[in-house]
């Protein structure tokens, strides 16, 4: 949607919604923009929603680079898992890595940042918003205690979008049956923890478990036109031996603002969009977007005109379209065993994966492919997940190719053999390694946060473990 041209300096920044998007939101603007006002506006007696405790491994430099989280305390605090790792002492030897993150822990550390880097945290329920009477502005932002005013307006508010819902902004739909989704924690021993986010198929939709530091959460996404959530429930039930705690239906709707910044208010978070709950793309996408409008914000001045809205929403396009397009492929090529799983394999594909299936069946994988062009120009945004991802996924999921049909290719044994001696030292490496009780239960946190000289000889791998 075009946009006026307002012209106006940004100076004072407030966010309303206190969850991690939020505060993480206001920590990116403070930490790239020191000179503007930040505060958090929200009821921090209400418990944030607790879907979402995954990240992909982009979270990492964005974390303690950019929001410049020293790592010691992030540990001791968060006392996350090391995703992708087989075991704990790969966070200071494997970079490709993500956390699991207890999201309560998580929320603690960064309230305690923002208190210290002087952003304010306003506990205040937000209860009226106002908007010109066009509705590309807001006017009035008010709580049960105070009203208040700021030159930028970021909504942080989850699914009650209580700002974004009263602008004229273009929300885009993305097709997907699913729409519902329980989840439910369980107690684990930390010895059994999974640094992986486990997806399993189910009959009406997938079951996701992402296990933390101080239990493993567990969840089924379904299709509600498809089965009953009794009759949900009683499969997530069933899929699962645990037994479950917490238990919350969550209602979402998949999709996203394409115009996530209009007039004066900029959305993050759920507020900006949403799609299933796809455990390792939201935290991680959102940190990053907060981080790109923070640095947009600072390189043209803290000047809010048209032209600086429209290429922050261009790249929000292009990173939603990104994440579409690896969610898509997913459910190409699924067994279509009953209507839903039939409806899944219709759902709508963009161009570039439509260029890209093309590509496979004439060519094969393709791990250096360039970037394709749509009919809508270059893909722009953040490539969340690039070419090479893509590519990966495609052949994996089964997707056929003429190429290899005309084609016999077989892998040389000697190929074969240095994959299995890598696979070996790899896993004889993992063995040596730290288990999480080690590493939580035994001082060595403490004694890397200390600096200790212990640290290296408690964390150093055993041979004859």
């Amino acid at each position: 949607m075009p946009q006026e041209n307002m012209g106006d300096e940004v100076s004072s920044v407030t966010v309303v919604g206190g969850g991690d998007a939020g505060l993480l939101a206001a920590l990116a603007v403070r930490s790239v923009n020191p000179g503007l006002d930040v505060r958090v506006v929200d009821d921090f007696a209400e418990s944030p929603t607790r879907v979402g405790k995954s990240t992909f491994q982009a979270v990492v430099p964005l974390l303690h680079d950019v929001l410049d989280i020293d790592e010691g305390r992030f540990l001791q605090t968060v006392r996350p898992v090391w995703k992708g790792s087989a075991a704990a002492n790969a966070y200071v030897m494997y970079p490709n890595m993500a956390y699991h993150l207890s999201i309560g822990r998580f929320n603690e550390l960064l309230r305690e940042l923002c208190g210290e880097r002087d952003v304010a945290l306003v506990d205040d329920r937000v209860t009226d918003v106002r908007t010109n009477d066009d509705d590309t502005y807001v006017e009035r932002v008010a709580g049960e205690d105070a009203v208040y005013d700021a030159d930028l307006y970021v909504d942080a508010t989850g699914f009650k979008r209580l700002l974004m819902d009263r602008l004229d902004a273009d929300y885009r739909s993305f097709d997907i049956p699913l729409d519902a989704a329980f989840h439910a924690t369980a107690d684990h021993d930390i010895e059994d923890t999974v640094p992986a986010t486990v997806v399993e198929s189910g009959e009406y939709g997938w079951f996701w478990q992402i296990d933390t530091y101080d239990h493993r959460d567990l969840g089924y996404v379904y299709s509600s036109e498809h089965v009953s959530d009794d009759e949900a429930l009683a499969e997530f039930e069933a899929h699962r031996e645990e037994v479950f705690a917490d238990l919350e239906r969550y209602e979402f709707d998949s999709g996203f603002y394409e115009d996530a910044w209009v007039g004066n208010c900029v959305a993050t978070g759920n507020a900006l969009g949403f799609i299933e709950p796809l455990q390792s793309t939201a935290l991680t996408t959102h940190l990053n977007t907060s981080v790109r409008l923070s640095r947009q914000l600072a390189a043209h001045g803290h000047i809010n005109d048209a032209g600086l809205r429209e290429s922050f929403n261009r790249y929000v396009t292009g990173t939603w379209n990104s994440v579409y397009d690896f969610i898509s492929v997913h459910y190409l090529f699924a067994d279509a065993v009953n209507d839903f799983w039939a409806d899944m394999r219709d759902i709508p594909t963009s161009d570039r994966i439509d260029q890209y299936l093309a590509y496979y069946d004439a060519n094969g994988f393709e791990l250096y492919d360039s970037e394709v062009v749509t009919e809508e120009g270059t893909q722009l945004g953040m490539l969340t997940f690039p070419t090479s991802s893509l590519y990966f996924l495609i052949r994996n999921m089964g997707a056929e190719s003429t190429f290899y049909e005309e084609h016999d290719f077989s892998v040389s044994g000697e190929i074969k053999e240095r994959w299995r001696q890598r696979n070996g030292y790899v896993k004889d490496l993992a063995d040596q390694c730290l288990s999480y009780e080690q590493v939580y239960k035994s001082g060595v946190v403490d004694a890397y946060v200390r600096n200790e000289s212990a640290f290296a000889q408690a964390a150093a791998p055993n041979p004859q473990s």
